[in-house]
């Protein structure tokens, strides 16, 4: 696997894009391809969940994958308040929401100049 040169601002776009379109939204489960249930890594994936689009994106936890999940934590708090995990926020919140929730995210880590 090649080494992610995207800055965490053009990561979290990438996989907001994955998702950006409600019918390739999903709750519940990170990913599936037209059959089911499948790994977000899966190049038949057509649907996920917030994280299982980070995943399909940069499938390692390093500093790119944890710049973006700190920021989706950041906001996801923000927008809910006790909320600490991206992934229950996608589960519990509209496909608007969670729209509203990586657009500001991707706002955020720009304007950090990530």
């Amino acid at each position: 696997m090649e080494p992610n040169t995207l800055k965490p601002s053009e990561l979290a776009q990438r996989a907001f894009n994955r998702i950006k379109e409600k019918e390739n939204w999903l709750q519940g489960r990170y990913a599936e391809d037209k059959i089911g249930l499948c790994h977000p890594r899966n190049p038949e994936a057509c649907k996920f969940c917030s994280i299982g689009a980070l995943l399909s994106e940069n499938p390692v936890y390093d500093y790119y994958y944890g710049s973006v999940f700190d920021a989706l934590v950041e906001i996801a708090k923000d927008m809910h308040e006790g909320c600490e995990n991206p992934m229950w926020f996608n589960d519990n919140h509209t496909h608007e929401t969670v729209c509203e929730m990586w657009e500001k995210t991707i706002d955020s880590l720009k304007s950090k100049g990530l």
